[in-house]
């Protein structure tokens, strides 16, 4: 299951810096995601492009970061140096960490660990996890998650 959080950060980036290679990951739109026949995306991994408009992305970030970027997430830096993989982690607010992660390179790579993030408390944070979910579930129309089916407690929670 995509978590919320994942999928703006990921749409965020869908202009393909130099870490997201169409020769390595195949794009494809979210009207032929839909259309395709069951499986034919199962075996290797596929971008959805244009789940939500650039101008839509941006708009979500800003509400992201107006609603949510006081809040304390865990940056985790990994940097590669002669094949061999450092991991860092840093406590921050999320409206930093932003930054960061839209310089990342492949060797030296920046990701928010925001689990639980939403929903919360926060006013705003409802209607914000709404509209993520909405992202995050568009190329899925009318499939239930299976984990509406797990007690609550034991649910994976967005992030």
């Amino acid at each position: 299951m995509h978590t919320a959080v994942t999928c703006i950060i990921v749409l965020a980036v869908l202009s393909f810096s130099d870490a997201f290679s169409p020769s390595l990951v195949r794009r494809v739109t979210l009207e032929d995601y839909i259309s395709s026949k069951p499986g034919e995306h199962e075996e290797l991994p596929v971008v959805i492009a244009g789940v939500v408009s650039p101008e839509e992305t941006e708009a979500l970030v800003d509400e992201l970061i107006e609603v949510l970027g006081a809040q304390e997430v865990d940056l985790q830096r990994k940097i590669r140096r002669d094949g061999s993989p450092e991991t860092e982690i840093y406590s921050m607010p999320l409206s930093e960490t932003t930054d960061f992660i839209m310089d990342s390179s492949h060797d030296d790579a920046f990701f928010a660990f925001c689990e639980g993030l939403l929903p919360c408390s926060i006013p705003g944070s409802e209607i914000l996890s709404r509209k993520l979910e909405a992202v995050r579930d568009a190329p899925f129309p009318g499939v239930p998650s299976w984990f509406d089916f797990f007690p609550r407690h034991l649910r994976p929670s967005d992030a």
